[in-house]
């Protein structure tokens, strides 16, 4: 049976992990991914890069500048070094987030790799959390979240629930390459897609029980409720901005 290639473009940001889960993670990326490249930015305790270089994933030091300039720098890297075809398969996902999958979820995690192995339909795949998931998340964000999702889904015209807000999407490496030349936006959740779209992409989602809210992606303030509904308000307005412009 043909298997279909896949790839890796992840972001670290001062990973709170331990050493030797780091090192079984990178195992497993190794193991199951054909091309994976990671960006750390520097603020980043070395270590973490230091250990990633001790793998066969690529790896690169950049500045910390935002999460969207992170990810553009990613997908700007993996074209760099990727030998896989324009059919390929590629997850795009936060560390954090794969770190939680792969260390707490392995099933989850296994069997998102078969649906990539086999191939998806899709062109631009948001992963979607499941029901379970979305209930470990706090309420400010699953909240203003779903505001965002709706807005997104009705703007793409999809009857089904897609999670553009997880952190995690499968993108065919074909479209990559657009999304490294048009990308600008200060969020990308929806920008991506967008650009997808733009190049005649389909657009669907895939679900996992892979992704909760664990204390490696926790709030980092305890801010009043109030304000943390502002920001999460501030969010979305920033994710859904580049569908304004249509």
């Amino acid at each position: 049976m043909f298997k279909t290639q896949i790839g890796l473009i992840s972001t670290i940001d001062r990973l709170r992990l331990p050493a030797k889960q780091l090192s079984q993670v990178l195992t497993i990326i190794e193991r199951e991914f054909d091309s994976a490249v990671i960006t750390v930015t520097n603020t980043t305790n070395p270590s973490v890069l230091t250990l990633i270089q001790e793998t066969t994933v690529n790896s690169f030091s950049v500045p910390r500048n935002g999460a969207a300039n992170g990810r553009r720098i990613v997908v700007s890297k993996f074209l760099e070094v990727s030998r896989l075809s324009d059919k390929s398969l590629i997850l795009h996902i936060d560390f954090d987030k794969l770190a939680t999958m792969i260390i707490r979820k392995p099933d989850a995690f296994h069997h998102l790799i078969t649906k990539m192995r086999l191939g998806i339909s899709f062109d631009y795949a948001c992963v979607n959390r499941s029901s379970e998931n979305m209930q470990t998340y706090p309420k400010a964000w699953t909240d203003t979240e779903t505001c965002t999702n709706k807005c997104a889904q009705a703007f793409f015209e999809l009857s089904d629930f897609t999670d553009f807000t997880s952190g995690a999407a499968i993108i065919r490496q074909k479209f990559l390459s657009f999304i490294s030349e048009a990308s600008n936006a200060k969020m990308i959740d929806a920008e991506w897609p967008l650009i997808v779209k733009r190049h005649n992409g389909k657009i669907g989602s895939v679900e996992t029980a892979g992704l909760p809210f664990t204390q490696l992606n926790r709030e980092v303030t305890q801010k009043p409720l109030w304000q943390r509904y502002a920001d999460r308000i501030k969010l979305v307005q920033q994710i859904i901005e580049p569908l304004t412009r249509e």
